[in-house]
């Protein structure tokens, strides 16, 4: 994948494929740029904090990150960040790692200082932890059958929270697996965090997956994932039903945005609607599935208080989110998962269509009046 020289503008079409691109895409390229210069493109691009990752990869300590505002007004623009806007993201996902050397003739010129985000490089190590009521555990009986010979990864260990009988049942299938606990309950809203807790306690590598049992895991999977090395705080990927006759057909949940206020009422929009190649603010991972690094679940960011159906999977996304975390959303992987609870993406008829966009439009004006300004999408 090409990219401009050092020293060389950079369009938003180049910091569109930059964030986007996998580490393998740029591998070799690490620390070789003296200066990178984005002209305005960073006002306006979408996926802010992947592209300011992906720069700071390529960006030598020492080197230069060159910023064109066309004012220094903090004033806020419709689709447009202001320069303040950036030097707030750079100062919280690369603490004192970035310095404003110069600002002047409608340029910010960042100094590198030390190294910002590096993570380990390599082969990933990674615990797969399943969260089940063992009433139907197909998906992860078929994903133990098939971790036997993955080779881009090391699958450390399988851990289980539910029922104990389950967990004996499906260690006959992968030796390694490690029952970790279940919790009782009363209430209609299962306890899931509180779940996702004693996997995450349990946890010995730096990575993690934590999944319901309705997701399968296939060698695809674990094939894209490697290629990603360890350079990603979360991972994100498609969610295909598992019965449909191609893998392109996805379900309602892969991927969502959830406006302010944060409740069930606000604006929201689920993968139904949205753009895999857009990205937004207010983007959330559901809650069925995350794979991210082992310290930023234990960073006290899950409240055990919050159960199924208590937005705990938005709560716990903008949290971390606005603590610096980097989501890399991988559209090219997939995973399987079932309908008991997701659906399919069904082809609307065109009354409908044109129903939900007077709809969504009416509930965007009254947001962006409320708010003020555009979202930069």
């Amino acid at each position: 994948m090409n990219f401009p020289v050092s020293n060389a503008k950079w369009s938003r079409e180049d910091l569109g494929r930059l964030a986007f691109c996998l580490l393998s895409d740029v591998a070799g390229m690490q620390s070789t740029y003296d200066s990178i210069n984005t002209s305005d493109a960073l006002l306006y691009s979408a996926n802010l904090k992947q592209i300011l990752e992906r720069l700071d990869y390529l960006l030598k300590p020492g080197g230069a990150l060159i910023i064109s505002c066309p004012d220094f007004s903090d004033n806020p623009h419709a689709g447009r960040r202001t320069g303040t806007q950036i030097q707030y993201e750079l100062s919280i996902l690369f603490p004192e790692c970035y310095v404003l050397h110069e600002k002047t003739n409608g340029e910010m010129r960042y100094r590198k200082i030390q190294y910002g985000r590096m993570h380990k490089q390599g082969r990933i190590s990674v615990t797969l932890g399943y969260i089940t009521d063992g009433r139907d555990v197909n998906m992860i009986m078929r994903t133990l059958v098939d971790l036997t010979s993955v080779t881009a990864v090391d699958v450390a260990a399988v851990l289980i929270a539910g029922p104990a009988e389950t967990a004996e049942k499906l260690s006959k299938i992968y030796p390694k697996l490690r029952h970790v606990g279940d919790f009782c309950h009363e209430d209609v809203r299962p306890p899931i965090n509180k779940k996702k807790a004693l996997i995450i306690d349990a946890t010995k590598t730096d990575n993690l997956i934590l999944a319901h049992d309705r997701f399968y895991f296939d060698n695809h999977f674990w094939e894209r994932l490697g290629l990603n090395g360890n350079h990603f705080d979360f991972y994100n990927c498609r969610h295909c039903l598992d019965s449909a006759s191609s893998a392109d057909v996805n379900v309602v949940g892969a991927y969502g945005e959830h406006r302010s206020p944060i409740s069930a009422y606000s604006f929201s929009v689920r993968s139904n609607s949205c753009d895999f190649s857009l990205t937004n603010p207010h983007f959330y991972n559901n809650g069925g599935l995350y794979v991210g690094k082992t310290n930023w679940f234990r960073g006290g960011r899950w409240p055990l208080h919050l159960h199924w159906g208590d937005l705990e999977d938005v709560h716990f996304t903008r949290r971390c989110e606005l603590d610096g975390a980097i989501w890399r959303n991988d559209w090219g992987n997939r995973v399987y998962t079932t309908n008991k609870r997701l659906s399919l993406v069904k082809k609307r008829r065109i009354d409908q269509q044109i129903r939900s966009f007077i709809f969504d439009t009416f509930k965007a004006v009254i947001f962006w009046i409320k708010n003020g300004e555009s979202e930069i999408r």
